[in-house]
């Protein structure tokens, strides 16, 4: 019997497993075999899971951890389990942190798992650190983290939505990429020939500019790499005390601040980038130009296409600045000429240049200010155009005023993980070259010998700060076996030896009938680098350059061969000197130029010139290296030149001689110890600056300055934030133990800043180190990112809280029994910690989801609450209903601020009121809530301008009979007016207002600004609300990618006030009214 049935039942059966056992879906590729993450069997209804979850993480990390059995054996044969294992939990610990990742995501990211890797690292920064990994530790948790990203962009591909999707997503990005492009060609009256130019024109940007050559390797054509793809983004803070910043941008928040160069040009049009020798500044614009002629789907983030000019100021040395006419022909000189009429011109007034000003230190001084008068003529001619432009900071200090409007960054030394980043990157782009002897797996275990050995030597650490001397490092590191000086100078040197001769003599190349010794190599290079030098030049044309080596020549008759073969050999084989233009020769870095000027010095004896002009900008590195260089005796006697008094020098150029004295002192050799005492001496007298002048200026002394940090109760307010502004300008694993003195100051505007700004160190670090001893009582922490949030519960006491961009739980924050003020900015929380909720005062959400919505941030503590920037339950499918009971859930609330984004949410006509509200804020967005008190008068939402003018009415909020004091976009309405008079205890309206020709230009433009103008509202505010004491005005000038303030308020401006207020009303009444917090004068 059961033999009958079961070859009745058994096709039946056959049919049912195979339709529930399903085979995995294809994906995109991106791995040969990917981990399968689904379940075999799928019943009838069941849908795959629409985003990676952790339980898919754990799976992962884990089945690929096996997977890598093998690798481990071969390539980690020293590394146990207890380095493994940990490296593996780490790498699930970093993938988490990323949230769920779904096809949105997926697609946000073009399916790139290298953007994926470079968004988990920024989520979760320093977790090799937070995990005590060892070396090999973090290689094997970078690789493996890189491997599971590939798995994961595979995973996603695979989910049943994703091709609809992408299909979906092809046509909302053709379509805008067409609607960009054709409003920009709209907006340039841009002709067919414009169009087949900037396209020819935009084709040799990429292949002139998307190449790096590598340190160390033959400087041919072939054995360049793509920089677009091998670039490390540079961290760099901006200076807001070199000029009065507007207000209102994320990127005004402090000078200690470090954000990504990329992100800092996304939100302004004019830049200075100043930077030290080998900082990247070059490169970096290279690098712009290249990103400004792709795609805009391929462009990042904030970042519209555009057409580069490219200028590097050192071709000008000897002639007239370049006119827009001549800014095609540095990239493109030979197109240049076939340029349609006034092109330049034409694309200058569209808004789509971007000009890239290059190296304004390689001008003579005296040509200097001639570049801000050129760059102020084109910024005012081409107004719409973008300008960045680059210097070592001398040359354009906080002396210098930069013309109309420019924002000033600084470029920072790198940190340990972006060290690491470029060693795997610079190894990567030498095995993409495919030269002899750059095997992959060759070149693997010079990487990880070379991050194990970052990891060990604090002095390898201490030297590899930009990315000229990472790149010298790594280049070194192959062709001296794995044996690296530990100075610079002797970095420097070993780089010569590499370039001059070890590289011909290891392919055995012959000199085409030009013998040259690397010392007469370096003998000839030092005499041009030398004249290049005391003639202020940072280059020189072909003619001059054979004069100069013709006479060197004449002092060198062992070399036979004539000057024309001798630069030819030069040019060709040495891998120092270059011909980026024809006719013109340059050193490839200017600090090759300055380390062998300062050799050809020594070798004239010329050292009394030397310190004659060691206060100079163009001379300082010459200063420090020809110390390098000395004997003992020369040493000590430049030295003592330095700090000998000179009358004929203003005290500003006294000390800054003293400066370069101390930076000397970095040499690792002999020297009499009274003098060392008497530079430390000297230096302590300028230590702490007074001034943002002098911040800048002692950070040419070297990470010596740490050693002379004063006794930080001492300090002033200003004396404090100077200090972190020098001490942001080393290596922050150096400034830690100092970082953790400063924390002990009673100054509140000190201990803020360090509350606020974490140095690029592991967060528990810096947490335990600094910000637990400090007293937090009367400032907030801001924790960016899971690794500072994490870090929160290694401190006790913490009363304020600023929480930035973070996704998940707020575990952390079970310890932060005494919170008052916590502030959730662009965050998506799963909920909160009832013992944070315990005695939390202040709760503010801005551009913030909560999973659960409001009811799971519910408490009676709190007494203000701030809903801006749609701070929404995820959805906003419960907001109607928790908005309405908002003061069921905060019996207590004493002040609210809301904006337009919660009626957008379909809040209902009316709250239910309040009998606790003294005080409410109706904004438009978020944008507007820095003008209020509280953590936003520091620290600005990162939505910059306006989605719109319109606020919340008054009329939801009838029945909160109690309200002391208004905030208002815009002025109130009649009928608010109205309900105003209601109010019985209404003594203070503060108005966000514009001026009427801006209210007009809204209009215009087609903008709704529903609200009476200046003369309007003034007038019925005045007029109907009678027990009025206060009316605070801010009164906005014009709008940008900022805001810009009506100033003052004094008898010029009183012509815009309305007679009645300046003549009748107001000495009759008690109302006292401020402008922007300025009472007339």
């Amino acid at each position: 019997m059961f033999a009958d049935v079961g070859r009745v039942l058994g096709p039946v059966l056959n049919l049912v497993v195979k339709a529930l056992v399903q085979p995995p879906q294809q994906g995109a590729g991106t791995v040969k075999e990917p981990v399968r993450l689904d379940s075999r069997v799928r019943l009838p209804g069941k849908q795959l899971e629409r985003s990676l979850s952790p339980k898919h993480i754990d799976a992962l990390v884990e089945q690929l951890s096996h997977r890598l059995e093998s690798v481990r054996l071969h390539d980690f044969k020293v590394l146990g389990e207890s380095d493994w294992n940990p490296a593996v939990a780490a790498v699930g610990a970093t993938l988490r942190s990323l949230g769920p990742i779904g096809v949105t995501e997926a697609i946000q990211l073009n399916l790139s798992h290298h953007s994926l890797v470079e968004r988990a690292l920024q989520a979760d920064p320093d977790r090799p650190q937070r995990e005590l990994l060892s070396g090999a530790g973090t290689v094997v948790y970078h690789r493996l983290l890189d491997e599971s990203c590939r798995h994961v962009i595979e995973f996603i591909t695979q989910r049943p939505e994703f091709r609809q999707r992408v299909d979906v997503e092809l046509i909302r990005r053709t379509a805008a990429l067409q609607e960009s492009l054709d409003a920009a060609l709209e907006r340039a009256h841009l002709t067919p020939e414009d169009r087949e130019f900037e396209r020819r024109y935009s084709d040799l940007v990429l292949r002139k500019l998307d190449s790096l050559q590598l340190f160390g390797v033959t400087l041919s054509k072939n054995e360049a790499y793509p920089l677009s793809t091998a670039y490390l983004s540079l961290s760099a803070a901006q200076e807001s005390g070199r000029r009065k910043p507007r207000a209102g941008s994320r990127l005004d928040l402090a000078a200690s601040q470090r954000l990504r160069v990329h992100d800092a040009l996304a939100d302004t049009s004019r830049i200075l980038i100043r930077g030290e020798a080998g900082s990247g500044k070059t490169t970096l614009l290279q690098w712009l130009a290249i990103n400004l002629v792709k795609e805009e789907g391929q462009l990042p983030g904030g970042w519209t296409p555009a057409v580069p000019f490219f200028i590097p100021l050192r071709r000008y040395a000897l002639r007239d600045l370049p006119t827009p006419e001549q800014f095609t022909k540095e990239i493109a000189p030979a197109l240049s000429g076939e340029a349609p009429d006034k092109w330049v011109q034409r694309v200058m007034r569209s808004g789509r240049a971007v000009v890239l000003i290059d190296g304004v230190d390689e001008l003579p001084a005296a040509k200097r200010n001639e570049i801000w008068k050129w760059l102020h003529d084109l910024v005012v001619s081409y107004e719409d155009a973008r300008y960045v432009i680059t210097s070592r900071p001398p040359a354009a200090d906080a002396t210098i005023v930069v013309p109309d409007d420019f924002k000033t960054f600084l470029l920072l030394p790198m940190g340990s993980a972006d060290v690491r980043t470029f060693v795997r990157q610079w190894h990567s782009a030498l095995a993409s070259t495919k030269r002899e002897g750059t095997e992959p797996n060759r070149l693997k275990q010079y990487e990880l010998d070379l991050l194990d050995k970052l990891a060990q030597r604090r002095d390898l650490r201490r030297l590899a700060t930009n990315p000229l001397l990472c790149a010298l490092t790594c280049a070194l590191h192959i062709d001296r076996y794995r044996q690296l000086p530990r100075d610079r100078i002797g970095l420097y040197q070993a780089a010569l030896e590499m370039l001059l001769v070890r590289r011909d003599e290891a392919k055995e190349i012959a000199g085409d009938g030009v013998l040259l010794s690397q010392k007469d190599q370096e003998m000839l290079l030092a005499q041009l680098a030398y004249w290049l030098v005391r003639n202020g030049r940072s280059d020189v044309d072909r003619e001059e350059a054979l004069r100069r080596l013709r006479k060197y020549l004449a002092a060198m008759s062992h070399i036979t061969a004539k000057p024309s073969q001798v630069l030819d050999y030069l040019l060709l084989r040495s891998g120092v000197l270059r011909e980026p233009v024809k006719g013109r020769i340059d050193f490839l870095h200017k600090t090759f130029q300055e380390y062998l000027a300062a050799q050809a010095i020594l070798d004239e004896g010329d050292i009394d010139y030397l310190t004659k002009h060691a206060h100079e900008d163009s001379w300082r590195e010459v200063v420090v290296m020809a110390v390098g260089h000395g004997r003992r005796d020369e040493r000590e006697n430049i030295i003592r030149s330095l700090i000998m008094p000179d009358n004929d020098l203003d005290p500003e150029d006294s000390n800054r001689k003293i400066l370069v004295a101390a930076a000397c002192l970095e040499h690792p050799g002999a020297l009499d110890p009274d003098l060392a005492a008497t530079v430390k001496r000297l230096l302590r007298r300028l230590v702490p600056p007074k001034t943002a002048i002098a911040a800048e200026q002692l950070a040419e002394a070297g990470d010596i300055v740490l050693d002379l940090v004063p006794d930080p109760s001492t300090l002033s307010d200003d004396e404090g934030l100077y200090l972190l502004q020098l001490i942001n300008r080393f290596h922050p694993e150096d400034t830690l133990p100092v970082l953790a003195r400063i924390a002990a100051s009673p100054r509140p505007a000190i201990r803020r800043k360090l509350a606020a700004f974490w140095p690029q160190v592991a967060p528990e670090e810096y947490a335990r180190s600094v910000l637990a001893l400090m007293d937090l009582s009367d400032v907030a922490v801001v924790a960016r990112g899971e690794g500072q949030l994490h870090s929160l519960q290694h401190i006790d006491g913490l009363r304020r809280l600023i929480v930035d961009g973070h996704s998940g739980g707020l575990h952390s924050l079970s310890r932060a029994t005494v919170l008052e003020t916590a502030a959730f900015v662009s965050c998506q929380l799963e909920g909160f910690e009832a013992a944070a909720l315990r005695h939390l005062k202040v709760l503010d959400l801005c551009n913030t989801t909560i999973e659960n919505g409001l009811d799971a941030a519910a408490s009676p503590s709190v007494q203000e609450l701030s809903l801006i920037g749609n701070a929404t339950a995820r959805g906003g499918a419960n907001l109607a209903g928790e908005f309405s009971r908002i003061f069921s859930l905060f019996p207590n609330l004493s002040k609210l601020t809301v904006d337009w984004s919660l009626v957008a949410s379909n809040v209902p006509h009316a709250v239910a009121p309040g009998q606790s509200l003294k005080s409410l804020n109706l904004l438009s967005s978020a944008t507007f809530a820095r003008f209020l008190d509280g953590i936003y008068k520091t620290f600005s939402p990162r939505e910059l301008q306006p989605l719109g003018w319109r606020r919340p009415s008054m009329h939801q909020f009838t029945g909160n009979v109690g309200i002391e004091e208004i905030t208002l976009v815009g002025w109130p309405s009649r009928e608010e007016l109205i309900m105003m008079q209601k109010l019985p205890s209404l003594t203070t309206l503060r108005v966000i207002a514009v001026r009427d020709d801006l209210r007009r230009k809204i209009h215009a433009d087609g903008g709704i600004y529903p609200y009476p103008g200046l003369q309007t509202g003034l007038q019925e505010s005045l007029l109907n609300l009678r027990n009025l004491r206060n009316l605070d005005l801010i009164l906005i000038d014009s709008l940008g990618s900022t805001f810009d303030l009506q100033e003052s308020f004094d008898a010029a401006d009183l012509t815009w006030l309305p007679p009645y207020l300046s003549r009748v009303i107001r000495p009759k009444s008690m109302v006292e009214v401020t402008l922007n917090g300025n009472s007339p004068r």
